[in-house]
């Protein structure tokens, strides 16, 4: 399934590259399109052999699979232009990862695609918004999130009952939790240092 992916993205990125330079290049050359041929040729000797591999990499699969990655080719393509650029992005970003890490995304990403849609469409709104925070607070949830997988049941349940009870506790009693030297002050008590 991981490799199904990786393919797909590694091959929807070199088709998705030549079918987005086409315009720039008709535009270029006053509407006359390239062929495919013309654009091949135009490619370096490596983007040629590259896109070669991939091709038999392509035709070696069964042929519902080509199917599949063609909807997912034909849907990536069809998306305006923003959309399939911010796509693109997610790609690059998703290269850049050593191999250890790209097996870690596809790994979630293949539990995630096993979740119900509500669920998901949940996950990607929160997605979004951890995303839009600045980054020490992204930084910040993002961290916690990897805390938080690396946890046993009970040390969630805890922290789940720690949330729930600072939750529930006026800011003063939040304040003195934090500052017990000061709540010390306070009463008049004695500090030791």
């Amino acid at each position: 399934m991981s490799l199904r992916l990786a393919r797909f993205l590694s091959l929807a990125s070199l088709l998705g590259a030549l079918a987005a330079a086409a315009p720039a290049r008709a535009q270029a050359m006053g509407d006359n399109l390239p062929s495919a041929e013309e654009r091949f040729r135009q490619l370096s000797p490596e983007q040629r052999e590259d896109l070669r591999k991939k091709y038999r990499e392509l035709m070696s699969l069964p042929p519902e699979q080509r199917a599949e990655l063609r909807g997912k080719l034909d849907r990536l393509m069809s998306m305006p232009s923003a959309d399939r650029a911010e796509v693109e992005r997610g790609y690059q970003r998703f290269q850049e990862l050593s191999p250890g890490q790209r097996q870690a995304v596809l790994d979630e990403w293949n539990k995630f695609r096993q979740l119900p849609p509500e669920k998901r469409a949940r996950l990607r709104e929160a997605l979004k918004k951890v995303l839009a925070k600045p980054e020490p607070e992204r930084g910040q949830v993002l961290e916690n999130m990897r805390r938080w997988k690396s946890m046993s049941h009970d040390e969630r349940e805890h922290a789940r009952q720690l949330l729930k009870n600072r939750q529930g506790e006026p800011k003063e009693e939040k304040r003195e939790e934090k500052h017990p030297k000061e709540k010390l002050h306070e009463h008049h008590l004695p500090v030791h240092r």
